[in-house]
């Protein structure tokens, strides 16, 4: 057997897996996308950078574009991507929360040593 064809052969089977992969990736964020949840994860994502950088206009700017973003509704939910999704949503919630809690306890502080070397 010829090497040269063993090795064409391998790379046109990764071609096609790496295809495949692609496709499939694809799919899955387009089901994303259309989750009834997307909008929702992407609002709470936004809070998340606007408590770490501040309400600066790169953030707004960047919550206008995901706001316009098409969502299509797609019917092919699951119960695995609904249950995503809402931890999803959670997770990002309750990491704005701590956020805030950390970016108050900071801001305090920096006052606090401030007022003592004045």
């Amino acid at each position: 057997m010829d090497h040269s064809q063993i090795t064409t052969d391998e790379k046109g089977k990764t071609s096609l897996i790496e295809e495949e992969e692609k496709e499939e990736i694809e799919t899955l964020k387009s089901r994303i996308r259309g989750h009834d949840l997307f909008r929702l994860l992407i609002q709470k994502h936004m809070e998340c950078l606007k408590v770490s950088v501040g309400a600066n206009e790169d953030v707004r700017t960047t919550f206008e574009v995901a706001d316009d973003t098409e969502c299509p509704h797609n019917a092919q939910q699951t119960p695995d991507l609904d249950k995503l999704m809402k931890v999803h949503c959670m997770a990002l919630g309750k990491l704005k929360e701590d956020m805030e809690i950390e970016f108050q306890e900071t801001l305090s502080f920096i006052n606090d040593m401030y007022l003592e070397l004045n």
